[in-house]
Parts: structure tokens; C-alpha cells; sequence
């Protein structure tokens, strides 16, 4: 069993844990059944998929300015970037 419940606080919009659900995987052909609280909670990240905008506006925006101003490409951030590709690679 994996502990993979999480629910969004609708105050601060952040992902909280209240505890495990169970997600065994089923095997191929076989049906899955969901708890009536599971289906509460998938019922409920669906709702706030939806609700959820299809482009983050407010990470554009401070890309873009970043970008036009010069300060996105540090030094830090290529040094990151290379290191995630290198550990994908390997």
C-alpha cells in the first residue's frame, strides 16, 4: 500500500496528507473498487482540476519579465538544468 492520499486546502491552496489510501495496483483485466471516501476525494481533485487554469498566467508573466530583463539564464539555473539532464541521461 502506498501512502498517496493528499487533498488541496482550499485556504491556502497547498496539498496536505490526512493519511493512506489504499492503491494496490490491480492486476489486468481485473476491476478496481473504489471506497465511497475514495471516490469523495477523486471526485474532489477532478473538481479543483477543473477549476485549475490551463496556463499558469502568473509564472509567464514573471518568466517573460525575467527573460526581458536579462536575470532568467544564471549561471545556478544552467548548472540545475544540466545536472536534471544528466540524471535523466544516466
Amino acid at each position: 500500500m502506498k501512502d498517496v492520499r493528499e487533498t488541496m486546502s482550499a485556504a491556502t491552496g497547498e496539498f496536505v496528507s490526512p493519511g493512506p489510501v489504499n492503491m494496490d495496483v490491480p492486476r489486468p483485466g481485473s476491476a478496481t473498487r473504489l471506497s465511497g471516501e475514495d471516490l469523495a476525494l477523486l471526485t474532489q481533485w477532478a473538481q479543483k482540476a477543473c477549476q485549475l487554469p490551463a496556463v499558469r498566467e502568473d509564472l509567464v508573466r514573471r518568466v517573460k519579465a525575467e527573460i526581458a530583463a536579462g536575470t532568467y539564464e544564471t549561471p545556478e539555473r544552467l548548472e540545475m538544468t544540466v545536472q536534471r539532464l544528466m540524471e535523466d541521461l544516466l
